[in-house]
């Protein structure tokens, strides 16, 4: 984190911009890893309507801040 960096909320604040921190983007990389490990004993269906229901969620709380640059990438 920058001199000019603030972090509130999983939310790193620096100048006029809102980013998601970093923490908070590896923490939602790993939820969305777990979701979708096959080891999980659970159907596709389940899998999938948590997955979205996580993904939701977390957009509608990230939504402030207008930065979804890495969202393509985390998608391959």
């Amino acid at each position: 984190m920058k001199a000019t960096e603030a972090e509130f909320l999983s939310f790193t604040f620096t100048g006029k911009r809102i980013l998601w921190s970093e923490k908070s983007l590896q923490r939602f990389k790993r939820k969305i890893f777990k979701l979708t490990s096959r080891s999980w004993g659970v159907s596709m269906d389940y899998r999938l309507r948590k997955h979205a229901e996580y993904i939701r969620g977390w957009m509608g709380y990230f939504r402030i801040n207008g930065y979804y640059r890495p969202i393509p990438q985390l998608d391959q």
